[in-house]
């Protein structure tokens, strides 16, 4: 399912804008959320313009009272979805990491993402060899302990940053 924060991370990395908001725009709907451009966008097909449908996701997100989220809290927002989804065994720790290190670059390497950029890489080359040199001290033996205290240490953050 497409979410609002994936949707909003979307934007904010200037992502082309398609069939992944139409089928956002049909869960909001189906979710009881209601609005003109959200259910003009829903029914959409291909081929898509994507100014078009961008347009129509913009007005949606307004018409939901989050389209000025700021690009950084959306990212943010985003990657603890991403991580909270595998941290609850939701979702692939290795795909996880992944989407959140794309993150990561796509969003010029902010420090908040940028651990989670290096253990990517530490524990891709894990899975292959004996030898990484992403994170300082990690291994086969301790390398799944790090990133899962990383992603608690992180989500605690961004839930106080949520709070504050």
């Amino acid at each position: 399912m497409i979410t609002t924060a994936q949707v909003l991370a979307e934007r904010a990395l200037n992502e082309a804008c398609g069939q992944s908001c139409v089928e956002w725009a049909i869960s909001m709907l189906e979710q009881g959320k209601d609005g003109t451009h959200l259910r003009m966008l829903a029914p959409m097909s291909p081929p898509f313009n994507h100014f078009e449908v961008a347009e129509y996701r913009d007005r949606s997100l307004e018409e939901l009272g989050v389209g000025n989220t700021a690009d950084a809290e959306a990212i943010n927002m985003y990657a603890a979805e991403v991580l909270r989804l595998a941290a609850t065994d939701e979702a692939e720790l290795p795909s996880a990491l992944a989407r959140v290190k794309d993150l990561c670059v796509g969003f010029n390497y902010p420090k908040n993402l940028y651990d989670f950029y290096l253990l990517h890489f530490a524990y891709s080359d894990l899975q292959d060899s004996e030898v990484q040199w992403y994170w300082k001290g990690a291994d086969r033996s301790n390398i799944d302990s790090i990133i899962e205290e990383r992603v608690r240490a992180f989500l605690s953050s961004s839930s106080n940053a949520c709070n504050a």
